[in-house]
């Protein structure tokens, strides 16, 4: 058997939103549950590990460890028709959680409630905490879950390789500029922070929006016009919103089939990969 970790909880009374944490309490946190940090525990050495993941990215991401097995308890969206549901858009449900008498419950950062740690500290369950606001965050905390876990089929290497890959590639092109919307009412962009931003640099475009230190700050429609983007990502429905601008009617447009660019999970280095491509034709045909 593989010799496991668990992950060190948060310290009771403390959570990742309390107004009162020192600074260096918080940067305290960050590194020990944000990231991940292992620590032995002999403990859970012989324990079979029962997870609970409360994102759809999350689940993902424990399939494709080979993990699927462990996995007894899922928030709503997550596409395992057999595993109970804990947990929704709006609220987790801690009495399911209990039931299911799981090792671990692992959650996004962004999507945490703030109690949810000292909940399941006190009864001893360990949480794990996904951070995903840069590339590098999410590398390093899937690397982390696996060191926790001991999973059969590890896969942060080759994600990691293979962004790698795409950064190399598109490092001397010539920048295309390209303004990803997310929403079209309010009109909401990718701006200069979060990994959306990262996919941007990566794959050799310029964002217009790429000084707004936000991650998706909200502009109105004279701003992006003046940006005069060579392309644009979005929705089909923010494509219908655009087309009612005459400016801004015959711009190059692209629309994903899915959601796998907007959630870091097992899909999002292909979805990259897309994007580059789509952003280098334009660049082709400039």
């Amino acid at each position: 058997s593989t010799k496991r970790s668990v992950i060190r909880p948060l310290p009771l009374g403390i959570t990742p939103n309390s107004a009162s944490t020192s600074s260096m309490t918080r940067l305290s946190i960050a590194l020990s549950a944000l990231l991940l940090i292992a620590l032995p525990s002999s403990a859970t050495e012989t324990q079979p590990l029962r997870l609970i993941s409360l994102t759809p990215a999350i689940s993902e991401t424990l399939i494709e460890m080979g993990m699927a097995e462990q996995i007894v308890g899922r928030d709503q969206a997550s596409d395992l028709r057999d595993v109970p549901i804990v947990a929704d858009y709006q609220r987790v449900n801690l009495e399911a959680i209990l039931r299911l008498k799981p090792t671990h419950v692992i959650a996004w950062q962004d999507s945490l409630p703030a109690s949810l740690a000292r909940q399941l500290n006190a009864f001893g369950i360990t949480l794990l905490i996904s951070n995903t606001r840069s590339l590098e965050d999410w590398i390093n905390s899937t690397r982390q879950l696996e060191q926790a876990l001991g999973p059969a089929n590890p896969v942060t290497e080759k994600w990691q390789a293979g962004f790698d890959q795409l950064r190399t590639r598109f490092a001397d092109s010539d920048p295309v500029a390209t303004v990803w919307v997310i929403w079209p009412k309010p009109l909401m962009v990718v701006g200069g922070q979060g990994f959306q931003s990262e996919l941007l640099a990566l794959c050799g475009a310029k964002n217009p929006f790429g000084t707004v230190r936000q991650v998706a700050p909200t502009v109105d429609p004279e701003q992006l016009i003046r940006a005069q983007p060579a392309l644009i990502v979005g929705s089909p429905e923010a494509r219908t919103q655009i087309a009612e601008w005459p400016t801004l009617a015959g711009r190059a447009y692209w629309s994903p089939d899915n959601d796998h660019l907007s959630r870091p999970g097992p899909a999002l280095l292909g979805a990259t990969a897309t994007l580059c491509e789509q952003i280098d034709n334009r660049r082709n045909n400039l």
